[in-house]
């Protein structure tokens, strides 16, 4: 798959999180779609159907990242935590595809990325 075919989306409750990671990936030629509320992740989900969703765990919001998995089982999610714990968790959701510390590696994501498509 190439770079350019790719979809991902990225959500999390911290601007510059988000927003430095999708500038990151869209210089690395990868299309993003971003937003900082679960509200923006359902839409997304539902809209834009991301071949990737980047999100934390933890969102502000009455649904957590796991529910919102849960919700959208054919969605492959890269979950972001600084929970031991929740990681451990986070790891037994079916679409879950990988978890990644904060702070945010870029260049660990990038490559995840390009790993887990193929993409070139």
């Amino acid at each position: 798959m190439k770079k350019s075919e790719l979809k991902i989306a990225i959500v999390d409750d911290h601007v510059d999180s988000v927003t430095s990671l999708s500038n990151y990936l869209e210089g690395r030629g990868i299309k993003t779609i971003w937003g900082y509320t679960e509200e923006k992740a359902i839409e997304i989900c539902d809209k834009e159907n991301p071949s990737l969703l980047i999100i934390n765990i933890e969102i502000d919001g009455e649904k957590t990242g796991f529910n919102i998995a849960k919700e959208y089982p054919s969605i492959n999610i890269l979950f972001i935590s600084g929970s031991e714990i929740l990681r451990t968790k986070a790891s037994k959701i079916s679409n879950a595809v990988g978890i990644i510390s904060k702070p945010i590696d870029q260049e660990e994501v990038y490559n995840f990325i390009v790993s887990k498509f193929g993409a070139n």
